[in-house]
């Protein structure tokens, strides 16, 4: 059975599918995922990764949620709520974004949990109506 002890030489086992030790393979697997992502242009967190048996895997998100809050300030009038945006991006370019302000915490994120959860049927909506042809 063959060993691999670099990167080619895994990649040449698994290439000409070679009998070959598993446990054996996976630091090489981890490694090549790893320079891999790294050199990768990360626009939409797509990764390579390895599944049990040296499956390989591409996955990641397309549509991405990113947002930031900052909780009320008692020493300036101006910031006495809750307050921060809400910004959607796919494959890295930024769709739309929205500002919320709440006194308390628990409507913040009743607010914007209500607000993500619509956006994304939405999406997923025009998507499913829109976009289907593109792929066909």
């Amino acid at each position: 059975m063959s060993q691999p002890n670099s990167i080619a030489s895994f990649k040449m086992l698994l290439d000409n599918r070679s009998q070959f030790d598993i446990e054996k393979m996976w630091p090489f697997a981890d490694e090549w995922a790893k320079q891999r992502n790294d050199n990768c242009e990360d626009l939409t967190e797509l990764e390579w990764s390895w599944d049990c048996g040296l499956k390989l895997d591409y996955d990641g998100s397309i549509l991405k949620v990113l947002s930031r809050f900052y909780p009320p300030h008692k020493s300036h009038a101006d910031y006495g709520l809750y307050h921060g945006d809400v910004d959607f991006y796919i494959v890295g370019v930024k769709i739309f974004s929205k500002s919320f302000e709440a006194k308390t915490l628990d409507v913040l994120c009743n607010q914007v949990e209500t607000y993500v959860l619509q956006r994304q049927h939405q999406i997923a909506d025009f998507i499913e109506n829109n976009l289907d042809s593109i792929f066909h």
